[in-house]
């Protein structure tokens, strides 16, 4: 048995990761620390758990000091961050909590996963190993201001340099200079102090995610996942439906993926973005840690999660498994926030619900989060309404 510490401020990546432990091994000790408010999601009510706190972002000493509350005396403790501020926290504080802890690290240096979170950082060492990427040029807004430069191509496309410094509205296509300009304004309202990655614009065809496993000399990637739809209300740009796919077809890009996760020393959990553009496969971001989608591939079969515990706790693990067959999943908390801001119809979200073969949320093994999540939900009334009046004003 070992004692696991997962941190995080979305409950359906903090679900996911909490059921990859469990399914494992029950008599894990899970303890998990939310991040964004003192109050219980729904994956408190998971079987799984074991104590369930708080630490509110943006203080990163509160939260080391609640890491802390949990180290054994007489053995190291798991931490495992579940998205970019806790993994860029847990990161800042590591030479404080190697003594009486093991997390995800680029060889126990403090500060180089930060480091590698810069998005022009990755984009450099993947491109020395084949991968083909979209040029970008930064841009550094300080106190607001900020100053676009001539070497610019349009249409282009902003996104923030490093992913939890900033949020996903500036992310669109800008066809021309004053677009970008009034984007990058609005954006820099909230975030007046940020840098941000203005990237050539290349239409996508198929969007993709994978997951992954290094243990710093040998990287898993099991298989692909092929994005069917993101969300577009609050969870803009987070995966809504998708399908996990084997990686038949995909085996000549994995394998430049491994190299690039070799090449950064990295030990831990990760997911890759990608996408296709004329049949050509594109890099386009690695995220240090394992988000809500991680728990497609553990419902099929693999259980990344798992190995790394494993690792950690110097058991044996197998670094050769793969994904078997294509697997349609739903992500239920986007899928009902679209519905509830009128981007999905109610109708729609219904059928989503029942007729997908993995859900994030739902779980027979875990049945409790489900129901809370069901009880939760407001009437739909207003929700039809929203969406039937956004269907008018798009005709």
């Amino acid at each position: 048995m070992a004692r696991i510490i997962i941190i995080g401020r979305n409950f359906t990546s903090r679900l996911g990761m909490i059921r990859a432990i469990g399914e494992d091994n029950s008599e894990n000790e899970i303890i998990v620390i939310k991040t964004n408010g003192d109050k219980p999601d729904i994956d408190a009510y998971s079987k799984y758990i074991s104590s369930y706190v708080y630490a509110r972002e943006p203080n990163r000493s509160l939260l080391i000091e609640t890491i802390q509350r949990f180290q054994l005396p007489e053995e190291k403790s798991i931490i495992i961050p579940v998205d970019d501020y806790s993994a860029s926290v847990v990161d800042e504080y590591a030479d404080v909590l190697k003594k009486d802890f093991m997390f995800p690290h680029i060889e126990m240096s403090a500060g180089a996963i930060n480091q590698l979170m810069d998005k022009s950082y990755q984009k450099a060492i993947a491109t020395t190993v084949g991968l083909k990427v979209a040029n970008g040029v930064v841009i550094h807004l300080e106190d607001g201001l900020f100053q676009i430069p001539d070497t610019i191509s349009f249409p282009c496309f902003p996104k923030p340099l490093v992913s939890y410094t900033g949020n996903k509205t500036c992310m669109r296509c800008c066809r021309n200079r004053d677009e970008l300009e009034l984007t990058l304004a609005s954006f820099s309202q909230k975030f007046p102090n940020c840098s941000i990655l203005v990237e050539e614009y290349i239409k996508i065809d198929k969007e993709y995610a994978t997951l992954g496993f290094s243990d710093g000399e040998k990287v898993i990637i099991p298989g692909m996942i092929q994005i069917l739809q993101d969300g577009r209300g609050h969870h803009k740009g987070v995966t809504l439906l998708g399908r996990v796919l084997p990686e038949d077809g995909f085996v000549s890009f994995l394998n430049d993926l491994k190299k690039l996760i070799l090449e950064t020393h990295f030990v831990g959990l990760f997911d890759i973005d990608s996408y296709d553009s004329g049949g050509v496969m594109h890099f386009n971001e690695l995220n240090l840690r394992f988000g809500a989608s991680g728990y497609a591939f553990t419902g099929s079969g693999v259980n990344l999660p798992a190995k790394m515990i494993r690792y950690f706790l110097g058991l044996p693990y197998n670094m050769e498994d793969s994904i078997n067959k294509a697997t349609l999943f739903l992500n239920e908390k986007v899928a009902y926030e679209d519905t509830i801001e009128g981007y999905l119809s109610p109708f729609k979200y219904k059928r989503l619900l029942n007729n997908n073969d993995l859900h994030f949320i739902k779980n027979q093994l875990d049945s409790n989060p489900f129901d809370m999540f069901i009880a939760g939900q407001k009437h739909f009334l207003k929700p039809l309404a929203k969406y039937t009046l956004r269907c008018l004003k798009l005709r």
